[in-house]
């Protein structure tokens, strides 16, 4: 498997009320795949694992797969700035 040439680490964006924006995300990641991404780090160097809660971590990793635009990779980040927390 190719994880592609260009993988962009993608940010999570957050609504008015500081909550995930789903349509959001999901609509960023179909634009970015439009030009020229092949795949998506989700949740990892853009800040998210020190600033979003466990359930909302797996929640857009979740997004990222089910809505994942035809042809792209996803690689979820499974890093925080807790170790046991990582390996849980």
């Amino acid at each position: 498997m190719s994880l592609g040439a260009v993988l962009t680490a993608i940010v999570t964006p957050f609504d008015d009320d500081l909550q995930v924006d789903e349509q959001a995300f999901v609509d960023l990641m179909h634009h970015l795949a439009a030009h020229g991404s092949d795949g998506f780090v989700v949740c990892a160097s853009t800040g998210e694992p020190s600033t979003l809660r466990s359930d909302e971590h797996l929640r857009v990793v979740e997004l990222a797969c089910r809505n994942r635009p035809p042809g792209t990779v996803i690689v979820a980040s499974t890093g925080s700035n807790n170790t046991r927390h990582s390996c849980r």
